[in-house]
């Protein structure tokens, strides 16, 4: 559940510095982000205006990999389990339909991004808590207890060349988007 809490997570804080921004007159009502592939989204002349926060590449953390074994008893029963650290690699994509739109929703999120190097435990309990009642989904993700994980969630920028991008919307088979990546 961890993983899509935290995609989840960085969803909201896009999507909240976009509300913030008073972007609404420009870009329409929301819902401007989803986490779906590239290759599920309506694209074309009446492409929604939105941004994908699309997770592509798993890593296992090289600083956590080997803390913890797995811990058994005498009877071999399991006593522990170590944690699973994880890097997660992301796309964030911009659509719309419009000239300058794309390019308006990537620069929001990135600054989104840039400002908020870490996921704070009190902004990940807000995502899970809001004033109306969660969704089915939401409160799932809400058991990860991502908020109380060992250490706070970085997000940092992957400088991906155009080789690498060339590659991934390979694999993606879409059409090339503005786009940037994160880690």
């Amino acid at each position: 559940m961890a993983i899509a809490a935290t995609t989840r997570v960085i969803s909201a804080v896009i999507e909240q510095a976009i509300v913030n921004a008073g972007a609404s007159a420009i870009l329409g009502s929301p819902p401007y982000m989803t986490s779906k592939a590239p290759d599920q989204l309506e694209t074309g002349a009446s492409e929604p205006a939105h941004l994908a926060l699309f997770l592509y590449h798993v890593t296992y953390n090289q600083g956590w990999r080997e803390v913890g074994l797995p811990s058994r008893n005498g009877a071999g029963n399991s006593i522990d389990r170590p944690p699973l650290g994880l890097d997660l690699h992301y796309m964030l994509i911009a659509y719309g339909d419009s000239e300058y739109i794309p390019q308006i929703l990537l620069g929001l999120g990135m600054q989104a991004l840039h400002e908020t190097p870490f996921l704070y435990r009190q902004q990940i309990i807000s995502v899970f808590s809001p004033p109306t009642s969660l969704s089915p989904v939401d409160t799932a993700l809400a058991s990860a207890g991502l908020a109380s994980q060992i250490e706070m969630i970085k997000v940092t920028p992957e400088p991906l060349s155009t080789e690498d991008l060339s590659k991934l919307w390979m694999a993606f088979g879409g059409k090339f988007r503005p786009s940037a990546g994160y880690e």
